[in-house]
């Protein structure tokens, strides 16, 4: 059976524990010892989404990870660790092979601390031989909040002895009330501490359809200025890429929703901020660019590494610039300008009324904008064919990219099926259009490195190498434009089309 988690409500008595197996083993008390947890996982929840639980455990001077998946145990040293940590910071075990590939370049966070007391009952035959170890864990959260949690019992036969380890769970089980669900010790906890497993830290709105299109508006644009603060600490103390990945994301979003319902507010406001987010997305995106690039060289991206050597200098040089633009941006972000940005905008989406008698509700207007980026998208796309510039293909991306916003931004007052049809189709034309534009950027990068590196006295084999990432990013290109064509006649075809109209059904 391996080790099994039961979970008892927090009042639950630990010497019930030891009365109930006492009825049929000896069971031998060891002493009682303190400690302390801290519950891991990414903002994203991506160990959660993998089935992992991952713990730092500090019992005195022992400090150890301590993995769950899959049913199994995993432990490793987690001394002189601190938090956060990207998995390439992970000391070299099993624990860091199972996690690295579940969390990718997100780092992991600290989402609660947890005080314990563990006291272990060894279970004894009649020969004072052990089959079973049982660990009874008193847990509180640490800190002002001290909340107490489940008493949480860990039962782990011997090898050899699982029909002991499940007799000590059933008469546990049949003696006690075990909480119900699927719920493990580490996430009742982070759950506690505010952080519910698989939510994301913004959970976006709910709209009521039948309201006011202008308020429900104003609802999803201080849904992104809460994203975009959220995310802020994440992006300035560099703790993973994905942090300025999700505010590019938020001030793309905000810009489009202001480009497709911008009318809907006062037109000063709406341009005013307009320009405050382009300056914000055009600040975000040299450090952007560079993590692309980097994630690229490393092997973790679109692009065909295999074979080529030679490429540290382009790293080196790489990083380097990395640094240069962070710090440029920590410096506008820090500024009186970026600090108020969001505060303000938020302080002005509070002054926006709505229409006594509005005109439109938000299930009408939020259909009505989805028809109306669909349509210049068609229109955006009516000259297309394979080999069509990449910058004009741009235009035909950003389009693209807005209704996705709107998509999004409006999901629970679309028509579920239409949505989930139409967004399918858009996710795939996106996907091709952004390989189109990743190779153009690609290559203009490339050609700059070259020259830079030439400059610094870079040697023939560097460059050779650049030469040859450029030769492979061009075999995406042409792939992508192959499946354009396809894609935008989905884009186009009926069913589509009818996914469009479809949009402002009642969703209920």
């Amino acid at each position: 059976m391996g080790q099994h988690e039961l979970l008892f409500g927090a009042a639950a008595d630990p010497g019930h524990i030891f009365a109930t197996l006492s009825t049929r083993y000896q069971v031998h008390v060891e002493p009682t010892v303190d400690g302390r947890w801290m519950c891991l996982d990414t903002a994203d929840w991506r160990l959660h989404r993998a089935n992992m639980t991952l713990r730092d455990s500090r019992e005195g001077r022992r400090a150890q990870l301590v993995l769950s998946a899959d049913g199994n145990n995993f432990t490793a040293s987690s001394s002189r660790l601190a938090w956060p940590r990207r998995a390439e910071g992970l000391p070299a075990s099993a624990i860091r092979d199972l996690v690295a590939p579940a969390i990718g370049v997100r780092a992991l966070l600290p989402l609660a601390e947890v005080n314990v007391r563990s006291m272990t009952l060894r279970i004894l035959d009649n020969d004072e031989k052990t089959r079973v170890r049982v660990r009874v864990d008193q847990q509180r959260l640490a800190g002002a909040n001290n909340a107490p949690l489940p008493l949480r019992v860990l039962v782990t036969p011997l090898r050899g002895y699982d029909p002991d380890g499940l007799r000590c769970e059933s008469l546990l089980t049949e003696a006690m009330t075990p909480l119900p669900g699927e719920t493990n010790a580490a996430e009742f906890a982070m759950a506690a501490a505010g952080h519910v497993p698989g939510q994301p830290p913004v959970v976006p709105p709910h709209l009521d359809p039948n309201r006011s299109a202008v308020e429900s508006l104003t609802d999803v644009l201080r849904h992104w200025a809460d994203v975009i603060d959220a995310v802020r600490a994440g992006v300035l103390a560099d703790v993973d890429i994905e942090y300025l990945h999700e505010m590019r994301t938020a001030v793309r979003a905000t810009r489009s929703m202001l480009t497709l319902g911008g009318h809907l507010l006062p037109v000063g406001d709406s341009s005013r901020f307009a320009d405050e987010f382009r300056w914000l997305g055009k600040l975000t995106a040299s450090v952007r660019d560079v993590d692309v690039a980097l994630l690229e060289l490393e092997g973790r991206g679109e692009l065909d590494i295999s074979g080529i050597e030679h490429l540290e200098p382009v790293q080196a040089h790489l990083a380097t610039r990395r640094r240069s633009a962070l710090r440029t941006l920590r410096t506008a972000m820090e500024s009186p300008r970026g600090r108020s940005l969001t505060g303000e905008w938020r302080d002005t989406l509070g002054k926006v009324e709505a229409p006594e008698v509005p005109d439109t509700n938000t299930r009408e207007t939020a259909a009505e904008q989805a028809r109306v980026a669909y349509r210049r998208i068609i229109k955006a796309a009516g000259e297309v064919h394979t080999d069509t510039p990449a910058d004009d293909l741009h235009r035909l991306r950003r389009r693209c990219k807005r209704m996705r916003y709107l998509l999004d931004g409006y999901e629970s007052v679309y028509a579920p099926v239409p949505h989930r049809e139409l967004l399918g189709a858009l996710k795939k034309l996106q996907d091709c259009l952004g390989d189109i534009q990743d190779v153009d950027v690609q290559r203009a990068e490339l050609a700059d490195l070259a020259t830079s590196l030439t400059r610094r006295g870079a040697s023939t084999d560097v460059v050779l190498a650049i030469g040859a990432l450029r030769d492979r990013s061009l075999r995406r290109d042409t792939a992508a434009r192959a499946k354009l064509l396809r894609q935008l006649n989905r884009f186009r075809s009926a069913e589509t089309r009818a996914a469009v109209r479809a949009l402002g059904a009642d969703a209920a």
